[in-house]
C-alpha cells in the first residue's frame, strides 16, 4: 500500500551499496511512479547511465543497445522505484540478473504480482525439481503448477514438492508398477478438498479402460 516506506527503505539500500564501490560497478535509481511504455522505461534508463540513444531507433534496437552498456559495465544494480506494472527485462534491454554475473534488480511495488513475476528467478530451481519429480509430463507438471497459483510464500510454494518426496517414498513401500506415475496420481488425489470429488475420483478409477 502506498506511504508505509517502500521508498525510503530502498533509498537506504542505495546509499549502502554507493559507501561499497568495489561490489558492484555501477548503481543505478530509477523512479517509475506512473505507467510508462517500454521506450519511456528506456529512456529512464539511458539517461542514468549517461547513454546516448537516437530518438529514431525502435524498441528492439535500443534494447539491444542497453544490453550491450549494461554488460560492459559489469556488476550493477538497478533499483526500480514504484513499478505499477509487469514489464520484460528483456524487450527493455536489462540483461537477467543471475548468480553468475552477480548482478541485482531490485524494485519496490505496490502489485504483489509485480513483485512475484520479477522474482520468478528463486523459483527456478524449485521448479526444476518439480519437473524432475513428474518425469517430464506436462500434464502432471499442469497439475502441481495449479496448486501453487495465487502461492506468494516462497515456503507454501515448496509445500507440494515437499509431498511428491513423500509420496513417492509412500509408493516405493507398496509393491506396485510405476510407482513415480502412481505418486502423482496420489498428489492430484490429495488435492481434491471435497470428500465428494475424493469419491467420484476412486470409482471412476476402478472401472478398466473403455
Amino acid at each position: 500500500m502506498p506511504g508505509i516506506g517502500k521508498t525510503s527503505v530502498i533509498k537506504l539500500v542505495n546509499n549502502e551499496l554507493l559507501k561499497d564501490a568495489n561490489q558492484f560497478n555501477i548503481v543505478v535509481w530509477i523512479t517509475v511512479s506512473r505507467k510508462c511504455s517500454v521506450i519511456e522505461l528506456q529512456n529512464k534508463i539511458a539517461r542514468a547511465i549517461s547513454a546516448v540513444i537516437s530518438e529514431d531507433e525502435d524498441e528492439s534496437i535500443r534494447a539491444g543497445i542497453l544490453s550491450e552498456i549494461f554488460a560492459q559495465k559489469g556488476r550493477y544494480v538497478l533499483i526500480l522505484d514504484d513499478v505499477l506494472d509487469n514489464f520484460s527485462l528483456e524487450k527493455v534491454g536489462i540483461p537477467e540478473p543471475t548468480a553468475s554475473n552477480g548482478s541485482k534488480l531490485v524494485l519496490t511495488s505496490r502489485s504483489l504480482d509485480v513483485c512475484s513475476t520479477h522474482g520468478l528467478s528463486i523459483l527456478v530451481p524449485l521448479a526444476r525439481s518439480i519437473a524432475e519429480r513428474c518425469v517430464g509430463l506436462p500434464l502432471a507438471i499442469i497439475t502441481v503448477a495449479s496448486s501453487m497459483r495465487g502461492e506468494y510464500s516462497l515456503p507454501r510454494r515448496r509445500n507440494p514438492l515437499e509431498e511428491l518426496k513423500r509420496n513417492v517414498q509412500t509408493v516405493m513401500d507398496v509393491d506396485v508398477k510405476r510407482p513415480w506415475y502412481i505418486s502423482k496420481l496420489r498428489f492430484s488425489y490429495d488435492r481434491l478438498n471435497d470428500p465428494k470429488f475424493r469419491i467420484a475420483f476412486l470409482t471412476t478409477a476402478s472401472y478398466h479402460e473403455d
